[in-house]
């Protein structure tokens, strides 16, 4: 029996309804068939089942494969539209080849979907995926590779969801990233590696969020940083340090927010300043200090924003300017002194939005 559809005609040989029957998929003017194989009735639906070969328009041979109830033989997915035989109904083991002949895939289908053990390679031949399959979903050791050849990452899957230590190399096969993982989400530490092998993170997680100790270090090997967190945000206390290893900072999180004392210090370890955060924001009196230990300055802050008293000071403890200050900007009777000690008449008077207006 021949039947024209459209663009392309399909050959099915007659036969008893339940028997396998040859059929030839071929696009209306191409010398080849699209694919090859076999028929069976379903319910007046000839279904592709049995062994199926498909090929390139130069009549290369494309796939190799089998099917259980597959797609109607009468349908466009036959004609591969979009380069690859149809998904449904494949069982059993499938071959796909590159038009110069190289195998580009082997592994075999259940209901369609990957079971058992797989493997991919380029169009050059080289492998770049392998790994075990139950009914679509990953499970035992998945490998890939760089196209030149190198492992980039490999690790463990319990049906679909990441379990036990994954690594990742880069193309000079330097190892990148190593993380610890427990039902898909990352459980453990994690280390992650520059281009030149320097660790430059190592974090703990705990249900795929951090949790606990983080610290970074840049690029010479020196840290940068050291965190407290839980469940994903900073909690707990957090550092940072010069390129020197001296400590910049101190402060303290909670829930992802900055609250409590907070200190930082020049790259001596000598102290410059010291805070108080509420909900994120300075909030109370700041202090700064000149490198000589003497205080620099005392400052009032409201919700983030100078607000209130302000005093400033010299090297040598003499007070050099005192006022107050609204929303961030000076405001009202500012009073400030020379070296000498006498009043600045330049500098001194009543403020408004930041600049002098009287006298």
């Amino acid at each position: 029996m021949k039947r024209s559809l459209g663009l392309w005609l399909v050959v099915v040989l007659a036969g008893c309804s339940r028997e396998l029957r040859p059929v030839v998929v071929t696009p209306q003017g191409a010398s080849v068939p699209a694919c090859e194989g076999w028929a069976r009735d379903d319910h007046g639906v000839e279904r592709a089942a049995g062994t199926w070969r498909f090929f390139f328009p130069s009549g290369r041979l494309r796939a190799l494969g089998e099917f259980d109830h597959g797609p109607s033989v009468a349908s466009s997915k036959m004609l591969l539209a979009d380069g690859d035989p149809p998904l449904d109904g494949r069982a059993g083991r499938w071959t796909t080849w590159s038009e110069t002949g190289v195998v580009l895939s082997e592994g075999a289908y259940r209901d369609g979907r990957p079971h058992g053990f797989w493997r991919r390679r380029d169009e050059r031949g080289a492998v770049r995926e392998e790994g075990s399959y139950w009914s679509g979903k990953r499970l035992g050791l998945h490998r890939a590779w760089h196209a030149n050849g190198v492992l980039a990452r490999e690790g463990d899957f319990h049906f679909d969801r990441e379990r036990g230590v994954h690594r990742e190399w880069d193309e000079a096969g330097t190892l990148r990233r190593r993380a610890e993982f427990e039902n898909g989400r990352m459980e453990g530490w994690l280390h992650a590696w520059d281009a030149h092998g320097v660790l430059r993170e190592r974090a703990h997680y705990r249900a795929g969020k951090l949790d606990g100790r983080r610290v970074l270090w840049d690029e010479l090997e020196r840290i940068t940083s050291r965190a407290q967190y839980a469940n994903g945000v900073q909690d707990g206390a957090s550092t940072l340090f010069h390129d020197n290893g001296v400590v910049r900072s101190r402060s303290n999180w909670s829930a992802g927010v900055q609250a409590g004392v907070a200190c930082g210090f020049d790259a001596e370890g000598r102290r410059e300043w010291a805070g108080y955060f509420v909900d994120g924001r300075l909030d109370g009196v700041r202090l700064a200090w000149h490198p000589n230990g003497a205080l620099r300055s005392r400052t009032t802050f409201v919700a983030g924003r100078e607000h209130g008293p302000a005093e400033e000071f010299d090297d040598s403890g003499r007070l050099r300017a005192s006022g107050s200050w609204r929303d961030g900007v000076r405001a009202g009777q500012w009073t400030c002194w020379l070296p000498d000690g006498t009043i600045d008449t330049e500098l001194t008077g009543s403020y408004s939005a930041n600049q002098l207006v009287t006298k």
